[in-house]
Order: C-alpha cells, then structure tokens, then sequence
C-alpha cells in the first residue's frame, strides 16, 4: 500500500509542481502587461493610479506560487545536493517576497502622507 502510494506522488506530484509553477509564471504575466498597460495610460492620461503597488502585489502572487511548488519539491528529493539547491531557492525567494511586501508598505505610507499634504494644500485655499 505504501509503495503505492509512493508511486502515485511520485507520478503525479511532478505534474502538480508544474502546474503550480506555471500559475505563478501566468499571474506574473498578467501582472506585467496590466501595470504595463497602465504605465502608457498614465503617461499620456496623467492618471494616479497606483502602479508600483498593484505590480509588485502580482509579484508577490507570483513569488507565493512558485514558493509553493519549491515545498511540494521537498516530498521528492533524493540527495543532498537537491536539498541544499531547493533549500536556497526557497531562501532567496522568501528573501524576494518579504522585500517586495516591505516595499509595497512603504508604498501605502507614501501614498498616505502624499493623501494627507494634498489634503493640507486644499485646507488652506
């Protein structure tokens, strides 16, 4: 029973690695081409929409996604050496996702205290 079950992972686990992955590929995709997309309308538009935010949000969709499938990787290592590769992957994209949520704070903060001058400059007309 075991050893079947065993197989079953070990057929079918890939798969799911790599659907899991190519979700994160897509929503990274999707989220350039939108930010992208409005990136051109701002320029011509002049409209305040808030793009570094919104990009960096599918980012760290994406980088979430693609983390997951590096820990379903774990249930098939066989050596060492795969260990230490995934166990660095795994480092450096949690490193890239806790710097792009800072980031998209700093990015709130900035909006609030550009939200609450702007509000000051209208008081005093």
């Amino acid at each position: 029973m075991a050893h079947q079950l065993e197989g079953l992972i070990e057929m079918y686990l890939p798969i799911i690695i790599h659907s899991i992955e190519l979700m994160g590929i897509v929503v990274l995709v999707i989220g350039s081409i939108k930010a992208f997309g409005h990136y051109l309308y701002g320029l011509f538009f002049h409209d305040e929409y808030q793009l570094k935010y919104q990009f960096a949000n599918a980012m760290a969709l994406a980088l979430e996604f693609k983390l997951a499938a590096e820990i379903l990787k774990t249930v098939i290592i066989r050596s060492f050496e795969e260990l230490a590769m995934l166990g660095a992957i795994i480092i450096l994209r949690l490193v890239m996702t806790f710097v792009i949520h800072w980031e998209m704070k700093e990015e709130i903060l900035e909006g609030k205290i550009e939200k609450k001058a702007k509000n000051k400059q209208e008081d005093m007309l």
